[in-house]
């Protein structure tokens, strides 16, 4: 039992692949990463989203979550973030955003997250029902980069997207919403 950590509900858990390490995530804004055995908090992301989305690399070196809304000249844009798991600096490593004249990423909070079987490529969804595929791209130094590659709208608009999972083969994403329907993307 984790008694301490989070001061509002957690609502995501995910095990590292040795199954030593933990992530939560939770309505207060945070990611946390447990040592299992212990029952102790290793470390701490912030501003990771209300919404609690977030999702572990194949790997488990890397993990992406929602954000904190951001205000630009252009209107409210709310964005993911790849945060390194053995960064020294508690600070994100990377933040997915894109604009657009006709599309603007998220104007809504992201709601959703997932990683490809083979780490290439993000899935983001958001509280209006919109997806975004992202290529991300992990240089030999450890530097990471994420180029936009496309919108997926299917979803009722203003719906939003609750889960995202990419099929096993890397091919297709699955997305569950709040309109009652799962869509499967190719």
């Amino acid at each position: 039992t984790f008694r301490e950590g989070h001061e509002y509900l957690a609502s995501s858990a995910l095990f590292f692949p040795n199954g030593e390490r933990m992530l939560t995530a939770a309505v207060d804004n945070s990611v946390r990463i447990w040592n299992v055995a212990r029952g102790t908090e290793l470390k701490r992301l912030e501003h990771t989203g209300r919404s609690a989305a977030v999702a572990l690399s194949p790997d488990g070196k890397w993990i992406l979550t929602g954000s904190d809304r951001v205000s630009l000249a252009e209107g409210a844009l709310w964005s993911a973030k790849l945060w390194r798991v053995d960064s020294e600096d508690d600070k994100p490593i990377l933040e997915l955003k894109h604009i657009d004249a006709k599309d603007k990423t998220h104007t809504a909070e992201v709601t959703a997250v997932a990683f490809s079987p083979d780490g290439k490529l993000l899935f983001t969804g958001d509280g209006k029902g919109y997806g975004h595929l992202w290529r991300l791209e992990i240089a030999a130094d450890g530097k990471a980069s994420a180029s936009y590659v496309l919108r997926l709208k299917g979803h009722t608009r203003g719906q939003r997207i609750v889960s995202a999972r990419f099929h096993p083969n890397g091919k297709r994403v699955l997305t569950a919403s709040t309109d009652n329907s799962v869509a499967q993307w190719d």
